[in-house]
């Protein structure tokens, strides 16, 4: 690639992508950091990786880049991010990998579409696009049926070792502890919740067998290409952004879905019946699922202050700190609906 084909100035990422060696031979490859062009595009934003648009028109190219180094304080590795690409590629819901190296490029197909909204969720679960839910539906079931690889699977899993509670979430909290983290203090009694929660309010529900899972199924990491509005028929979902994908269990997926779409309870009941097609969820199945939830808000939370404490993302102490005080927000409200459902004993219902 010849220099004056890369977007200026040249950042060390952007060095590093243009020196990929799927680029080799195509010399009039030109990429364009996604900051310039995500408001045009409709794409979501990073906040621990650079990327940038490849292309070149006359050899029909449109590439999405990566590039992000392992990020230890999240337990984020670049080889099992790309093993997970691969595996989502593979079953028909990712994007098709071109180009993976370590230790830190991945490169994939552009998927053409528009980064999900939360306005867009609100509105399929509010009952108005059912033809939309049911797309993005099929393509999480497609997602939490792809095969582990192997670098996602852990080492003598079994059923009764899967939890309620995210992987990382566990790991989040120890990080911000020995980090002296005290602007906060909901680290004092986050054990005993996630305990209660695993072991008093889940049961009979059971997160049953190992599945493939996202963990950071926000909106804007699915792409949706909607042909109704041109006359068509089709919505293709492709999900994307596989940093945290991990073994785990499918409605803790659905539980950030939720959180970072602040669905109400109505909607709520009808995105899981939706899932798992079938009826409305009972009282006590509406509570169970917003423990989840809650689990949710405070693993959002929590990776707000692990970028605060290890300045390891993308963004500012000052948009950290926001970040983290914005989803302790959300955290707080589910909180406090939690301990009510808790008061009028939902979770025996």
């Amino acid at each position: 690639m010849e220099p004056s084909a890369v977007a200026s100035p040249m950042t060390p990422a952007h060095l590093r992508a243009s020196s990929l060696s799927c680029f080799e031979g195509l010399p009039n490859i030109k990429l364009v950091p996604v900051s310039e062009v995500e408001a045009e595009l409709g794409l979501g934003e990073g906040r621990t990786n650079l990327n940038f648009i490849a292309s070149d028109d006359k050899a029909g190219i449109k590439w999405f880049v990566r590039i992000g180094l392992d990020l230890p304080a999240y337990g984020v590795t670049r080889s099992k991010e790309q093993a997970a690409a691969k595996a989502a590629a593979a079953s028909g819901v990712g994007a098709r990998v071109i180009h993976a190296e370590l230790p830190d490029a991945l490169v994939t197909a552009f998927v053409d579409g528009r980064a999900l909204t939360d306005e867009q969720v609100k509105i399929a679960t509010g009952g108005k696009d059912n033809a939309l839910l049911e797309a993005l539906m099929a393509a999480i079931r497609q997602l939490h049926d792809t095969p582990l690889p192997s670098e996602m699977q852990q080492s003598g899993t079994t059923p009764a070792a899967v939890r309620w509670v995210p992987p990382d979430l566990v790991r989040w909290i120890e990080y911000a502890r020995i980090g002296g983290f005290n602007r906060l203090s909901f680290l004092n009694d986050a054990d005993a919740l996630i305990n209660q929660i695993e072991t008093e309010c889940m049961p009979p529900w059971s997160p049953g067998d190992p599945r493939f899972c996202h963990f950071d199924l926000l909106p804007d990491n699915f792409v949706v290409h909607d042909t109704r509005a041109a006359g068509g028929e089709n919505i293709a979902v492709t999900i994307v952004d596989y940093e945290y994908a991990n073994v785990g269990t499918p409605l803790m997926d659905l539980a950030v879905l939720s959180m970072g779409c602040e669905l109400d309870a109505a909607e709520e009941s009808r995105l899981v019946s939706s899932y798992l097609q079938c009826d409305q969820l009972d009282e006590g199945g509406a509570a169970r699922f917003h423990a989840l939830k809650l689990l949710a808000t405070l693993r959002e939370t929590m990776w707000g202050v692990v970028a605060e404490v290890s300045g390891s993302s993308v963004l500012t102490p000052e948009q950290a700190a926001a970040y983290t005080d914005k989803n302790f927000a959300k955290y707080q409200a589910a909180r406090a609906q939690f301990e009510a459902d808790v008061a009028a004993q939902r979770f025996h219902q």
